[in-house]
């Protein structure tokens, strides 16, 4: 009976490690909604990086639009909640300055809010008291 080398099993079981692991920038979008004017958009996202741990963790995150991801030039954003069990957030817009969070059927358990007093680009975040 021959006996893989020690070596090649722990690179085997490093290989997958990293293969479970993500970019911590990997995030699944829910929904989105986009201003009145078009000057903005919220987005609700699943974090897809600490789902493999075990709990769903959800961002919403507000962007200029237009939208561009890089690395060098990137949209103006701003992160308004992150939080577990919001996948049924609804986001709405009351006109181009202010977005409305709404969930009235989640048990919210928010790390980060944004607080309503709080503003981005002149936006004003206002929630249901999740």
């Amino acid at each position: 009976m021959s006996r893989m080398p020690a070596i090649n099993v722990t690179a085997t079981l490093l290989g997958l490690l990293v293969g479970i692991g993500c970019n911590c920038n990997s995030m699944r979008t829910l929904r989105s909604s986009k201003s009145p004017t078009g000057n903005y958009e919220a987005v609700l996202a699943l974090d897809e990086c600490v789902r493999p741990l075990g709990s769903d963790r959800y961002k919403v995150v507000v962007y200029e639009l237009p939208r561009r991801d890089g690395m060098l030039f990137s949209t103006s954003r701003k992160l308004v909640l992150y939080a577990y069990h919001a996948e049924a957030l609804s986001l709405n817009w009351a006109g181009e300055r202010k977005l409305i969070l709404s969930c009235r059927s989640c048990d919210i358990q928010h790390d980060y809010i944004l607080d309503s007093t709080a503003q981005w680009n002149g936006i004003t975040l206002v929630h249901d008291g999740f």
